[in-house]
């Protein structure tokens, strides 16, 4: 497997102790910053019906005394029933109910503004869930069509090359074929007595009719009324006439939109109100709705209903078709979630009403915006709402409120420093940190043992490009033949590009997106960014080396349209329409092909199979890790440091853990191997099909050892569940044996005796026995790697943000694992108790005992607690301070990342290690060990005496080799790292 090459310094990656030349860039950071509320300390609480506004009132004393400024939560906009996340947003302008509602809301502004606390809120600006009768917006168009004022909200291509869907919306939710569905009885038409309206239920879900063909049922009734001899007929007769006479769908200019809509809402009430006066209508109406809605056992029976639905400006359709024939924009490839026309300013104002007025009330002091790739245009998204935000509160900083935004950067990557962003949510952080505690000494003997357990050897790069073509060939074909298509009657235009064909321009784009390097480019016409101008050379030069076409100068085409080098005849307006949508569908792919299925599928170390990151890049030295800083404060230094998010496949204790794989290759070889032959009895063969696989066999067992509790001596209750319902996931995700669409059940039911037989509790049980001690052992060493964790992200530029629970430890699995319940009134107590007994003369003896019960979290719980009372007595010296890297001599220096902040007269001292199996001689001992550090001497910000700020103890720095410093040994005698304060 190809891997980056390892970078060590001759002195452990001491860098000279000077401050990082401020950029540009980070002088105007500082200048947008002044009058903000930047948030010192953020933590994110995930809302949904069972956790509230009112849990979240309850939390935050506690937040507040553990020294956060900022609650940020998950969605709180009306989202589907039940959602548990909230990124299924219904309606931008009310507030979800499920969660508590306006009150709710207004509870909880009131206890953080009583705290001196703010709210970060995760906004959605992509895309909002569909299938529920909630969403306004969406019903609207099912029942107009093209003539809904909502039409141009949704990205919908009205103008299928299918004639059947012209016009129509494709809506593939049914769970059979639509004949079978329908035949089934499944699909029944209701008439609402208070609203006058008709609707085709199924299941829960709700589809308005068009009140143009309402009169395909009433004559029907109108019919039956004067056969009978029934009187009343002339009212319905008249208003049969009126829905008649209401505009066609078509693409209606705004006037006759609303007119049609207004004369339609007018014309169902007079329905309503008939039936409710005449009797005799209603009874004919009822008498119809069962007939239209036919018997099971004959099915000529539901025709009248096939050619009623057929008249609609949607169409039913088995959700299988959705790949191929879907004609709206979705957020990936999930049907629920249809995308919004962003860039359109109608949209934008309709989408962001009620947020800019929480804003301009002072409810919301900052912003973390889900998925900007996902939008046509980030850097015009960004700086609409900068504008508008800056237009509400009468700022002119760009941006106008604290702003991050999820946005996944490739390895050599920058985010476009002209977007009016604080930063992005922090998942290159999480990975920065990460690879600084692998060390590179494993790196190769843990490919060699992963390839030798699975029987082949993987390459990262191929498998990625395979990875990401299937995605588009099986989860987003529609997707592409829809680019392809446009891009055909762009080609058209010319005389030099007409003869490419559909399936040329087609073949070429998968090609290219395949190879796309980074999520997508952005580019908005010309010049183009010298970033995106590289991405897109490379990759076309990638494709044309993977290509078979028969005519290779579709590539010249191509690069023609991409970096707008256009012919006279061809308006550069419709190529960047075009060539948003590309843009747009490289990021999905990207995100589809690589977190949601080759990271599913490469196991080398699982650690590295995480957001944001990159498993071809392996160990990150220190001076990488400063370098990484110096460019963060430069650049970005308010940015979010997120360790975990609801988006990480694996907890950042978990990862923390992993990583001492790297430490000890050898003996994990070694344990892999004896625990296959000891299950060697519980692997199932199914024909050919080995169950579990050996990739998923050496995807349990890193799965496990993460996720062991660290004092468990036997299996701990609902950890079979759990490992099972993970792994289920995981291999649909990797679309290999499995995937959603579809499911191998055998193998999946086998993968589940798998988990239960090799971890029944029988006392015989070999692997149990091998296991555990082994687990227990790496388990502590796992915890110290997440104290390191936890105070560079407390010291290091930027915000720190914690995931619910993880001031403790937290072993999470990805969604919906990491969503579970979290114990707040364990934390509520331990913060009691800490800073009930703490005390700076008895600061050393509580760190003893924190230290000697490792395993129960209280440890992590006081080094965020007091970290962030410096946060809170210190602001500048964390928002504005600088970042000096400090030297390190002797033979450990490898083993030490030092650094000091600096702010005027405030300094801070930071010393941090890693690699600790590796500091001891006997790796069954995880005592910290002071001879171990032996002459490794840190050097000191400045000559004096020094205070640790979490064990009280007092140093003063010495001279050694022309250095001012200390021994590491005499800093970490009582606690495994040190921050320490002039005395």
């Amino acid at each position: 497997m190809k891997r980056s090459a390892k970078s060590r310094s001759p002195r452990g990656g001491s860098l000279p102790l000077r401050a990082p030349r401020p950029t540009a860039r980070s002088r105007e950071a500082e200048a947008a910053a002044a009058g903000l509320d930047i948030p010192r300390a953020t933590y994110r609480l995930q809302l949904h019906k069972g956790f509230g506004f009112a849990e979240a009132v309850a939390l935050v004393p506690y937040l507040n005394r553990l020294g956060i400024s900022h609650l940020y939560c998950s969605p709180i906009f009306a989202a589907r029933r039940g959602s548990t996340h909230g990124y299924d947003v219904v309606d931008f302008n009310r507030l979800n109910p499920e969660l508590g509602g306006d009150e709710g809301f207004a509870r909880l502004v009131r206890a953080l503004r009583a705290h001196g606390m703010g709210l970060l809120l995760d906004f959605v600006p992509n895309h909002m869930g569909v299938f529920d009768t909630g969403n306004a917006w969406w019903q609207d168009v099912l029942e107009h069509g093209e003539a809904s004022q909502y039409a141009r909200f949704f990205d919908i291509d009205w103008r299928s090359p299918k004639p059947e869907l012209r016009g129509k919306l494709l809506l593939p939710l049914l769970g059979d074929h639509y004949g079978n569905e329908l035949e089934r009885g499944r699909l029944r038409l209701h008439f609402s007595a208070s609203s006058g309206c008709l609707t085709l239920h199924y299941y829960d879900f709700r589809f308005p009719l068009d009140p143009a063909s309402y009169p395909i049922v009433l004559r029907v009734v109108l019919q039956r009324m004067l056969d009978t001899g029934e009187h009343g007929g002339q009212a319905l007769a008249a208003l049969i006439g009126k829905f008649e006479q209401l505009p066609e769908r078509g693409n209606l200019a705004p006037n006759l939109s609303l007119a049609r809509q207004r004369d339609a809402r007018a014309l169902q009430q007079q329905l309503a109100d008939l039936i409710a006066c005449d009797s005799h209508c209603a009874q004919a109406l009822a008498l119809e709705l069962r007939r239209f809605n036919g018997r099971r056992a004959r099915p000529a029976s539901f025709n009248r209903l096939h050619r009623l639905l057929d008249q609609q400006a949607w169409r039913l359709a088995y959700w299988r078709v959705a790949a191929d024939e879907i004609n709206y924009r979705r957020f990936f490839d999930v049907n629920a979630l249809a995308a919004l026309a962003m860039e359109r300013p109608r949209v934008f104002a309709a989408t962001h009403r009620r947020l800019l007025q929480m804003i301009q009330q002072g409810e919301v002091q900052g912003l973390r915006l889900d998925h900007v790739d996902g939008l046509a245009d980030p850097g015009q998204y960004l700086e609409r709402l900068s504008n508008a935000i800056g237009r509400r509160l009468g700022r002119s900083q760009r941006p106008a409120l604290y702003t991050v935004a999820e946005k996944i950067l490739a390895a050599h990557e920058r985010l476009p420093e002209e977007w009016p962003l604080h930063g992005t949510t922090g998942y290159e952080y999480a990975a920065e940190l990460t690879r600084w505690q692998l060390h590179p000494d494993g790196e190769a003997p843990l490919n060699r043992c992963y390839a030798r357990f699975i029987g082949e050897r993987l390459e990262f790069d191929r498998l990625l490009y395979e990875r990401k073509k299937l995605v588009m060939n099986t989860l987003l074909p529609g997707e592409l033949n829809m680019l392809a298509q446009q891009l055909s009657r762009l080609a058209a235009v010319d005389r030099h590009s007409r003869d490419y064909t559909v399936p040329t321009l087609r073949q070429a784009l998968l090609e290219f997106v395949a190879c796309l390097p980074v999520y997508r480019s952005y580019v908005r016409g010309l010049p183009l960014r010298e970033a995106d101008a590289m991405h897109i050379d490379w990759a076309l030069a990638q494709a044309r080396k993977h290509a078979g076409l028969a005519d290779p100068g579709v590539f010249d085409y191509l690069a023609q349209v991409l970096k707008l080098v256009l012919p006279a005849k061809l308006p550069q307006r419709r190529v960047l329409v075009w060539l948003r949508r590309l843009q747009q569908f490289s990021s999905a792919v990207m995100a589809k092909g690589l977190e949601d299925t080759t990271m599913y599928v490469d196991q080398h170390l699982t650690a590295l199979d995480e957001v944001g990151a990159d498993p071809r890049r392996f160990s990150l030295s220190t001076a990488g890790l400063h370098r990484a800083q110096a460019e963060r404060i430069a650049r970005w230094p308010h940015t979010l440091l997120g360790t975990s998010t609801h988006d990480s496949k694996r907890s950042e204790d978990v990862r923390a853990r992993l990583a001492v794989l790297s430490e000890l290759p050898d003996e994990w070889q070694m344990r892999v191997q004896r625990w296959s032959q000891y299950n060697r009895s519980r692997i199932h063969q199914l024909g050919e099909l080995r169950a579990p696989s050996r990739n998923d066999e050496y995807l349990f067992y890193q799965t496990l050892l993460g996720i062991w509790p660290p004092s468990a001596t036997a299996l701990p209750d609902g950890l079979v569940e759990r490992l099972q319902h993970y792994l289920r996931k995981a291999v649909r995700e990797a679309k290999s044996i499995s995937s959603w669409l579809k499911p191998n059940e055998a193998y999946e039911a086998a993968l589940d005796q798998f988990v239960r037989d090799v971890l029944d509790q029988r006392p015989n049980n070999l692997f149990i026995s091998d296991f555990v001690p082994f687990a227990q052992r790496i388990a502590r060493f796992g915890l110290l790697n997440g104290l390191a964790q936890t105070c560079l992200k407390l010291t290091q530029p930027g915000v720190p943000d914690f995931y619910q629970g993880q001031e403790c430890w937290q072993f999470n699995l990805v969604d919906p694992d990491n969503r579970r319940p979290v114990d707040f009134t364990w934390r509520e107590q331990s913060l009691a108790r800490l800073s009930a007994t703490y005390s700076e003369a008895e600061a050393g003896a509580l760190a003893d005992r924190l230290i000697a019960t490792l395993e129960s979290g209280e440890a992590r719980m006081y080094l965020v607690w007091r970290l962030l009372q410096l946060h809170r007595h210190q602001p500048e010296l964390f928002r504005a301070g600088s970042y000096l890297p400090l030297a390190v001599q002797g033979e450990r220096a490898e083993h030490v990342c030092s650094f000091a902040r600096r702010y005027g007269e405030q300094l801070l001292w930071v010393v941090v290690p890693r690699w600790w199996v590796r500091l001891h001689t006997n790796a069954t001992d995880t005592a910290l060990d002071a001879a171990a550090w032996g002459d490794t001497f840190v050097q000191a910000p400045e000559p004096g005496s020094y205070r640790n700020v979490l064990t009280g103890e007092r140093v003063a720095s010495s001279m050694q080799a022309e250095l001012a410093g200390v021994l590491v040994a005499q800093l970490l005698r009582r606690f495994p790292l040190a921050v320490l304060a002039p005395a």
